[in-house]
């Protein structure tokens, strides 16, 4: 999260950081006076122990009603919203497949980054990302995604550069695929010419 806000705010990428509990959203990247007091803000609250609950579909909620107020001039400019889910665990406020199943119909990205490697976790989120069949990339850490990525495609030295694009949410099929099955040549040609 410290190494994304950083990117956001040398990139200038517009982006509302939400913490579940206890923080109102914090915006990085649009480059005014305040933005060194938000990013330290943000990083303050980064270092603080997890606690309470996980209202992770009020969050999904709000920010889908973002989305959709922007959803014509994303799609006039050909672009996408990126929804970044870090997590570690299930929501505490309800049915999670309810909750993004709006999204199905929007201009987004989701990328869903694991802070855990219970397998039951995995598990669950891997199976909402089957039944919703939505635009969603699912990471694991860095090692777990490197043996992932080695498994189906041993051509490619997976490391934490490519790893960070795929965090912040690099629009790409082939990128999404590493992790899930052999490239085709076509495939790796495009996965190249990005590097």
């Amino acid at each position: 999260m410290r190494f994304l806000a950083n990117m956001t705010k040398s990139a200038k990428s517009h982006t509302e950081f939400r913490l579940l509990n206890g923080s109102p959203p914090i915006v990085l990247g649009i480059g005014d006076e305040n933005e060194e007091s938000r990013c330290s803000q943000l990083m303050y609250s980064l270092g603080q122990p997890p606690s309470g609950g996980t209202p992770l579909c009020a969050h999904i909620a709000e920010v889908t009603n973002q989305i959709k107020q922007i959803q014509d001039k994303l799609r006039l400019h050909r672009q996408k919203a990126v929804l970044v889910i870090f997590t570690d665990g299930e929501p505490s406020d309800g049915d999670i497949s309810l909750a993004l199943e709006p999204l199905k119909t929007l201009p987004v990205m989701i990328v869903l980054r694991f802070c855990t490697d219970d397998s039951r976790i995995v598990s669950y989120w891997d199976s909402i990302d089957k039944q919703l069949e939505l635009d969603m990339d699912v990471l694991d850490d860095l090692t777990g995604e490197a043996r992932e990525v080695v498994t189906y495609n041993p051509w490619l030295t997976y490391g934490d550069p490519l790893h960070r694009i795929r965090e912040f949410g690099c629009i790409s099929r082939e990128l999404d695929m590493i992790d899930e099955a052999p490239l085709s040549l076509e495939q790796m040609r495009a996965v190249c010419s990005m590097l």
